[in-house]
């Protein structure tokens, strides 16, 4: 039987991630529009082990992603509370600590919202969203990360320039990737 965790727990859920024991993470925001990522038993009774520290600050966490090491990946806008710093990826042990060495290969990231995350049959990550730099470089809204969280050269298609808000001046890009599906 599923029996949930909470009568008075409210949030918005905008990502679940079925975990291979049956566990269930989600991620999404509150009622007080605060990032929240929990894990669930497969019974729907909170899991108390899993603590990704999340900062109660504003925030949201759009997209999770389980990497076959057993990682996830969550995208969004949150602050971990290891760094103190807001960030829009980032990916947490199994366990629910933050995975520092991937934040550290990120750099800067994303100079935007990160909204959806794939993984690639070559074992790379998609990350798309509203964005035109990823850690310094060009990136049109679509950025091809390494599991390790390293920015890969292709695909680099263009960002959009500050002619977006005219069609009619060339060149024009329109890239914002809300989802890769």
């Amino acid at each position: 039987a599923f029996t949930a965790f909470s009568s008075t727990f409210t949030a918005s859920v905008r990502s679940v991630a079925l975990l291979p024991d049956g566990r269930i993470l989600v991620g999404g925001l509150n009622t007080a529009s605060q990032p929240v990522l929990i894990r669930l038993q497969s019974n729907g009774s909170l899991d108390t082990s899993f603590n990704p520290g999340l900062v109660a600050s504003t925030g949201a966490v759009n997209k999770l992603l389980l990497l076959p090491d057993g990682r996830v990946v969550a995208a969004g806008f949150f602050t971990p509370s290891a760094t103190g710093q807001e960030v829009e990826l980032a990916a947490f042990q199994s366990a629910g600590s933050l995975a520092t060495t991937f934040l550290a290969n990120l750099g800067s990231g994303s100079n935007g919202p990160v909204l959806d995350l794939v993984f690639q049959p070559d074992g790379t990550l998609l990350a798309s969203g509203v964005f035109n730099l990823w850690n310094g470089q060009p990136r049109a809204s679509l950025a091809r990360l390494s599991l390790a969280g390293e920015l890969l050269a292709d695909p680099a298609p263009p960002p959009y320039t500050d002619n977006r808000d005219n069609p009619n001046v060339t060149p024009f890009y329109l890239t914002h990737f809300y989802s890769l599906a």
